[in-house]
């Protein structure tokens, strides 16, 4: 009779952490052809925002009730101000920042932060440079071009889409300027190009975006406790069920959900998707590794 009871008790162990176990969850919904460049995620007044990158206007796209899954749009334009080629978005209790930092070529002179009031007027533009650069000739290959823009504390941290070397530098821009000459404050080599991100200072999280050369692969990171540097954290890679799409944002809705934007890039529309964590993204490391790999302090350089 023992060893029977020992057996049903093994048994309800493993159904109960069968039944517990960490599960990703993914809802798409697509998105209208207007944004088929959706290249920026924000919340400002519980409403959710993107935008185009180049090849817009000045124009933000409101979903307004897309907490039960409509994703309709509204249009707020910005008087006054320009869409070279916005690339992220970031809020803090005051300002919409819009990342008006593409430059896919090396080649731009005209790098700049937006700084926007919530009733969408523009009220300051922070104008930045990279100090390390010395030639504008066109070259895809470059570390200068720069895709996710997050708020952090009185700062404004940037990640380079590096595509030059497979290394994402973070540079800090200070909200309270009007021009910023770039350095790195620290690096990290996580294995793609990072064109999104995210923070929330409530806990902790740092989310950001991102797919390989061949876009063929397309991941999600998560960072927990983030702080600076970087190094201190481990990083979470979540590779994604999607092939041939571009995710280019991410926003952090809870600590348990996530939502992503992918643009139209010629294999079918643009398309938010929701990802969802079981059992909270603070227990990511229940995930299956199949699901999810981790790049710790080893695999950190700096050049």
């Amino acid at each position: 009779m023992r060893r029977t009871h020992n057996l049903l008790t093994i048994s309800f162990l493993f159904l109960a952490n069968m039944l517990n176990a960490q599960e990703i969850n993914y809802d798409r919904f697509v998105l209208n052809d207007l944004i088929r460049e959706t290249s920026g995620l924000c919340i400002i007044n519980d409403i959710l925002i993107t935008h185009n990158d180049s090849g817009d206007g000045a124009n933000l796209y409101a979903f307004k009730n897309y907490q039960s899954g409509d994703y309709s749009i509204t249009i707020e334009s910005i008087s006054k101000a320009q869409n070279i080629d916005w690339e992220d978005l970031a809020s803090d209790e005051e300002y919409i920042y819009i990342a008006d930092t593409g430059n896919n070529y090396g080649a731009r002179k005209n790098l700049s932060i937006l700084k926007v009031s919530r009733e969408f007027k523009i009220v300051d533009v922070i104008q930045i440079n990279y100090r390390r650069q010395n030639n504008f000739e066109r070259k895809y290959k470059n570390e200068f071009d720069c895709e996710a823009l997050v708020s952090f504390g009185d700062n404004l941290l940037m990640f380079s889409k590096n595509k030059s070397y497979d290394l994402c530098h973070i540079y800090m821009v200070p909200k309270h300027t009007s021009k910023s000459s770039l350095l790195p404050i620290d690096s990290i080599s996580i294995g793609s190009l990072v064109t999104g991100g995210d923070y929330d200072p409530k806990t902790g999280l740092l989310a950001l975006s991102g797919y390989d050369n061949s876009l063929r692969t397309q991941y999600l990171y998560l960072v927990k406790n983030f702080k600076l540097p970087i190094g201190e954290n481990d990083v979470y890679r979540i590779k994604l069920p999607y092939q041939n799409v571009q995710f280019e944002s991410v926003i952090i809705l809870s600590d348990d959900e996530v939502i992503m934007t992918s643009e139209n890039e010629g294999g079918g529309p643009p398309f938010a998707l929701k990802i969802s964590f079981s059992n909270g993204i603070q227990s990511l490391n229940e995930l299956n590794e199949n699901d999810v790999s981790i790049i710790r302090r080893s695999s950190r350089e700096t050049k």
